[in-house]
C-alpha cells in the first residue's frame, strides 16, 4: 500500500451500473484498472475535471484541468493492468466522472484513489490483478 494514497468512498467500481462521481478533495487522484483471467467486458470510460486555486493514458499523470481515460477500444483483455495519474497543476480537488462502466462485477475493477500529492504512483492496491502483460490504449 501507500501512505500517500486512500482509496475513496465507494471504489472499486465494477459491473453494468454507471457509479455516481467521486471527487478527491486532495487535488490529485489515482485510477488504476485490473481484470483477472475470466470474461473479457466493453470495459470503462471516465471523465474527470478539477477546480485550481488560480484562474481559470497507462502510466500517464495527466495534468489538463479536464479530460477522460478508459481501458482502451473495444472489450479489455485478459489480465489488463493499466493506471493513471490525475493531478492537474494546482488543483484542490478533482472529480472523476463514469460515463460507461461494464466490467466483470467484483472480479475486474476500477478503483479510485485520493492522494495526499502528485506523487501517488506507488500505491499497490490493485485487487484482481495477476499480471500486467496487456497495455491500455488511448480512447
Amino acid at each position: 500500500s501507500c501512505a500517500s494514497a486512500t482509496e475513496v468512498g465507494g471504489s472499486p467500481f465494477s459491473g453494468g451500473s454507471v457509479p455516481a462521481p467521486v471527487t478527491s478533495y486532495t487535488g490529485a487522484m489515482r485510477v488504476t484498472f485490473t481484470s483477472d483471467g475470466h470474461n473479457a467486458f466493453d470495459g470503462f470510460v471516465a471523465s474527470f475535471g478539477s477546480t485550481t486555486t488560480s484562474c481559470p493514458s497507462s502510466g500517464s499523470t495527466l495534468t489538463a484541468a479536464s479530460g477522460s481515460i478508459s481501458d482502451g477500444p473495444g472489450s479489455y483483455d485478459n489480465y489488463q493492468s493499466c493506471y493513471w495519474i490525475i493531478a492537474p497543476s494546482g488543483a484542490v480537488w478533482v472529480t472523476l466522472s463514469f460515463s460507461s462502466l461494464s466490467t466483470q462485477s467484483g472480479r475486474d475493477l476500477v478503483r479510485v484513489y485520493s492522494c495526499s500529492d502528485a506523487s501517488c504512483a506507488s500505491a499497490t492496491e490493485v485487487g484482481g490483478a495477476r499480471s500486467a502483460a496487456a497495455r491500455c490504449r488511448p480512447r
